[in-house]
């Protein structure tokens, strides 16, 4: 089992130490120090830690005073970034009342644990090393997986234009076959940072067929293989007019199968009552996707960087409500209908519930998952092929970009 201890006071850390060390299979070559907010994060990005035990009370770096909130603040930051390898447990220590109440208030919402520490009595000691305990109880049990073997997944509904999108990314792709797998796997590498000092591996796969039950079971086979820290599906949809362009960039939240209710009427002609369940794609990934969202510049240069057919529009990246189905919908007034179970609605496509489900009801360690696509056209009676290239050119490139940042090391 691994520890990591994150505290800047040595006598202290020396206590702790001493109370860790005390619990039965736990040796001091299994526990790492950090003296600040700053090294742990580093530690954390490639080490994935059973146990962190941190004081509440820190330093963000070395050569700094220690902060009210700096270790709240760092164990806040770990569970809302993608980029690092979160522990199972976090267990928050500190002398101060008012720290360890703020910190549980704080992070309440989290598997967190706060404990006041005293030197002079042995309540903290028995608190703590009944959590490694209980800690190295699970992380010996053979069948529970909590670690990521992946970074990132890329999973389209279509060999071209949408894998052949991503296969244009940087991201140094070669082919893969998986065991006992017919899919044809790619393989890729991407440096970021601002001195490339962190590598991605990913993956990328096109499903066998299009649709709600290709997607979903692609997405299973993938969640369940290769362990990918984010997920995303990106490629190509349709668009609702008037709220989506043609070459516009889709990022589905949330999303529903606009299939799903019962059709009635014993009497007269049938009738459809929709009974929807929504899908949120990931926040951290949502909040990537807003940034570029908002960068009216680096939208502009994506466009410009496309040498085929485009549309005269500027390029946007929308975030709205995505109806996922099991049919193509070339009718304008299914189109309608479907408009009418989301009057937000922005788009329209056969796969991306599919995907959102298969990341929510996985196992651990579950990935975070986000569907981005473009718009190739608005459905109907007059959908055309003219912009499918463009459509999954910008949406993979968007989805490289939100990637990149939420991977990427801090700076």
């Amino acid at each position: 089992m691994k520890i990591l201890l994150v505290e800047d006071d040595a006598p202290k850390r020396a206590n702790v130490m001493a109370a860790i060390l005390e619990v039965d299979g736990i040796d001091i070559e299994d526990v790492s120090h950090a003296p600040d907010a700053r090294t742990a994060k580093q530690l954390l990005l490639e080490t994935r830690y059973d146990v962190m035990i941190v004081d509440l009370v820190l330093p963000i770096r070395s050569d700094e005073d220690p902060v009210p909130d700096g270790g709240a603040g760092l164990v806040e930051e770990l569970l809302v970034r993608d980029q690092f390898k979160k522990p199972s447990y976090v267990i928050g220590l500190s002398a101060y009342e008012k720290a360890v109440s703020a910190a549980s208030q704080r992070l309440r919402e989290f598997l967190f644990t706060a404990i006041q520490y005293d030197p002079a009595v042995r309540g903290w000691r028995a608190a703590i090393q009944h959590r490694l305990r209980h800690a190295l109880e699970v992380s010996g049990r053979e069948d529970v997986r909590s670690d990521y073997d992946l970074d990132v997944a890329f999973l389209c509904a279509l060999e071209e234009p949408e894998l052949g999108a991503v296969l244009a990314l940087p991201w140094d792709w070669s082919p893969y076959a998986s065991p006992g797998d017919d899919a044809i796997y790619h393989r890729g590498t991407v440096d970021v940072g601002s001195d490339n000092e962190r590598r991605l591996n990913a993956v990328a796969v096109a499903a066998p067929r299009m649709g709600l039950p290709a997607a979903a079971v692609a997405a299973t086979k993938i969640i369940y293989t290769f362990r990918p820290r984010i997920l995303v599906m990106t490629g190509i949809s349709a668009g609702i007019a008037g709220g989506a362009n043609i070459g516009d960039v889709l990022v589905a939240d949330p999303c529903w199968d606009w299939g799903s209710g019962k059709w009635g009427g014993s009497i007269g002609p049938p009738f459809f009552s929709p009974h929807p369940h929504q899908l949120p794609s990931a926040p951290s990934l949502l909040r990537a996707a807003r940034v570029v969202a908002g960068d009216a510049a680096g939208r502009a240069r994506i466009r410009d960087a496309w040498r085929g057919p485009k549309p005269e529009t500027a390029l946007r990246v929308l975030l709205g409500p995505v109806a996922a189905g099991a049919a193509v919908l070339a009718h304008e007034e299914m189109v309608e209908t479907v408009v009418s179970q989301n009057r937000k609605v922005v788009g329209i496509d056969m796969e991306s519930y599919g995907v959102l489900a298969a990341a929510t009801d996985s196992s651990e360690p579950r990935p975070k998952a986000i569907v981005i696509k473009g718009v190739a056209d608005h459905g109907g009676s007059d959908k055309s092929d003219q912009f499918q290239s463009y459509a999954a050119y910008t949406s993979a490139t968007v989805v490289d970009q939100i990637v990149r940042s939420v991977l990427a090391p801090d700076p």
